[in-house]
């Protein structure tokens, strides 16, 4: 179970790291 947790904390981690500068991306779009 807290296997489970540290994996699903990395995978919310990569996710949140990939959205950021793709968020950024879309704020400098016009």
């Amino acid at each position: 179970m807290e296997k489970q947790q540290r994996t699903n904390n990395r995978l919310a981690l990569s996710i949140s790291d990939r959205r950021q500068p793709f968020a950024a991306t879309l704020h400098l779009e016009p």
